[in-house]
């Protein structure tokens, strides 16, 4: 699924969340063993990938806006609750403070995130 932001009937800033399945998680590539661990304790795991926020726009309040709709799509209809995404090193900081995520795994070569190598962030969900 793809959550997209919008501002007065503008795009600014997109997010895809894609839910486990029995084909795995694009992550499980360079990752398995790390989301094998999060499954064996009986995680239920979706992977967020592509955020893009257009540049000159609020950061903190797009990505927290579609964090809300990624929480309630993910954890409050399908029971997720797990987070995972690959990102590269420089985005870590943002994602911790911006999302709560913490690596867990990396870095390692992912082609999905460009030539640089990738770290797995992860992040419980809980109802509050």
């Amino acid at each position: 699924m793809v959550i997209d932001a919008e501002l007065y009937g503008s795009v600014v800033g997109t997010v895809m969340v894609k839910l486990d399945s029995i084909n795995g998680l694009c992550a499980d590539e360079a990752y398995s063993t790390e989301l094998d661990e999060i499954r064996r304790r009986g995680g239920k795991i979706a992977e967020l990938s592509r955020f893009a926020i257009v540049p000159g726009q609020p950061t903190r309040a797009v990505m927290g806006a579609m964090f809300h709709f990624v929480y309630y799509y993910a954890h409050l209809l399908n029971g997720i609750n797990n987070l995972v995404c690959e990102v590269v090193p420089r985005h870590i900081a943002g994602q911790r403070r911006l999302l709560g995520f913490a690596p867990v795994a990396g870095p390692k070569q992912c082609e999905r995130v460009g030539v640089e190598a990738a770290v797995l962030l992860h992040r419980t969900l809980e109802c509050s």
